[in-house]
């Protein structure tokens, strides 16, 4: 029981740092627990070799407690939980914190507020801030299971902006799942989205990029060793 609810997880192997995943927004087919974590146990899989990895679900999620409607939950109400989480794990720190899609929000404002639990973080298609008006626009859609508010938000997230020389790695899809009418081609990615990642190796000066040939939704699951290989580099840095 972490911050009033219930929060799945599940870690496997050894080694330090340990590796914390967080992981993508809800949608209400995805409330119950799944024993594939969205097909995050390739990554988990490969990073077990080397270090301890933990993934949970976010309240409302792959089976951690409902959240109620009403009031809606901020980034700041996850990290809170994450951090009581990592406490009541008794997980080793530093850790690595790993964050795909808007998961990137939760593991950038847990490292502004804690630094001194965090040895570096890996975006993997991640959110940032500059996105807010795409979240204003799709809010009505994003809400559910999470009620997540996801303009203020993106205020509590921006207000992160230096961390310092903390190892940084971004992966970055280059493509996106789009296709023609007939069926069969995924174009790149627009220009907007890499000025996006670029916002997120400004976070420090100990960052590095890595664009991968895939989707926003096969980047972990299409090519699981090169998030393996992002938490390598994070963990030689912190070394």
């Amino acid at each position: 029981m972490v911050n009033g609810g219930w929060l799945a997880y599940e870690c496997r192997g050894e080694g330090s740092p340990t590796v914390v995943i967080d992981l993508g927004l809800g949608d209400t087919t995805r409330a119950e627990r799944d024993p594939n974590w969205w097909l995050w146990y390739r990554p988990m899989d490969e990073i077990a070799e080397t270090n301890k990895v933990c993934i949970y679900g976010r309240r409302g999620v792959l089976g951690s407690e409902p959240v109620p409607a009403d009031p809606l939950r901020t980034t700041q109400d996850q990290v809170d939980a994450l951090n009581a989480l990592i406490d009541e794990l008794e997980l080793e720190t530093p850790l690595i914190l790993v964050g795909w899609s808007i998961g990137g929000y939760n593991i950038r404002l847990f490292a502004g507020q804690h630094p001194e639990k965090v040895a570096g973080l890996v975006f993997v298609d991640a959110s940032e801030p500059s996105m807010e008006e795409t979240y204003r626009s799709a809010a009505s859609d994003a809400f559910p299971p999470e009620w997540l508010e996801l303009v203020e938000s993106a205020e509590q997230v921006s207000a992160v902006t230096d961390l310092g020389d903390m190892p940084v790695y971004v992966l970055t899809a280059a493509l996106i799942d789009r296709q023609s009418s007939d069926g069969e081609n995924i174009v790149a990615n627009e220009d907007w989205w890499f000025d996006v990642q670029d916002r997120l190796l400004a976070l420090s000066t100990n960052s590095i990029q890595k664009v991968a040939e895939a989707t926003h939704n096969t980047i972990y699951w299409g090519k699981p060793e090169i998030v393996a290989e992002a938490v390598a580099w994070v963990t030689a840095q912190a070394g």
